[in-house]
């Protein structure tokens, strides 16, 4: 229960720090966990950005420096990736690359 206080916490403003209590009282590898889940919640919630469900799809792909996720939309979602792409703050720290969001060839926003 205390990681997932701490990943839900995360998820949204402030970003993982000793200074807070809770987040302190995790060991390493607890902290590690709730940094890497947040990440991936933090991104989630900012492709969900209109609660629309606009992303039908997505996949990841390691590249040189980069995380790219490509992404498969029912409708436009310029606003869900503008959202993900300033939530990716945490995943950029916690991977130590960029992350990078990728429609399909052509730019169709449909799958």
């Amino acid at each position: 229960m205390k990681l997932i206080a701490q990943v839900a916490r995360y998820h949204r403003k402030s970003m993982p720090d000793l200074e807070h209590e809770g987040f302190a009282a995790l060991a390493p590898a607890e902290r590690a966990r709730v940094q890497v889940l947040a990440a991936h919640l933090r991104i989630a919630d900012g492709l969900d950005r209109s609660h629309q469900e606009r992303v039908t799809h997505l996949s990841a792909e390691l590249a040189p420096g980069q995380v790219v996720i490509h992404l498969a939309a029912s409708r436009p979602i310029s606003r869900e990736i503008a959202a993900a792409t300033k939530k990716a703050d945490l995943a950029r720290s916690v991977f130590q690359r960029e992350i990078v969001f990728a429609l399909p060839p052509g730019g169709s926003e449909r799958r």
